[in-house]
């Protein structure tokens, strides 16, 4: 049975927010902004791995894991190519990233149909890396 794109995504959600509960210092002051470099690298890494077919959850495990919320990726929808916009802007503690995604269109599957879609993705780095895609 398959499981759909908001179960994963529900299921993904608790995890990081386990995972920041374990980090150390508590609640001391506000959060540390994200830095743009390791912010636009775990961006493109996370699509990267996207475009290859890989899975979200694959990106968790390694020696610099990846939380990935992406409720599109997660309903199996094929990325063939991205463009990250070279401005990004901070968004509280997040760098948010303008992104095209060229996707495979879901009634033309097998024949690379391009479909683009323009998206924004804020994408955190203190305490772990997180790449989420808004509603």
């Amino acid at each position: 049975m398959r499981n759909n794109g908001k179960t994963c995504e529900i299921a993904a959600l608790p995890a990081a927010v386990f995972v920041l509960s374990l980090q150390p210092g508590g609640s001391t002051g506000p959060p540390r902004p994200a830095d743009p470099v390791a912010a636009r690298e775990a961006l493109d890494r996370a699509l990267g791995a996207w475009r290859e077919g890989q899975s979200a959850e694959s990106l968790t495990s390694g020696v610099s894991p990846i939380v990935v919320s992406d409720h599109v990726w997660h309903r199996e929808t094929g990325l063939l190519k991205y463009q990250i916009e070279p401005a990004a802007r901070r968004g509280g503690a997040d760098q948010s990233f303008q992104v095209v995604l060229w996707l495979q269109d879901d009634k033309a599957q097998g024949t690379n149909k391009e479909r683009p879609e323009k998206t924004e993705y804020p994408v955190g780095t203190n305490p772990i890396l997180t790449v989420v895609r808004p509603f």
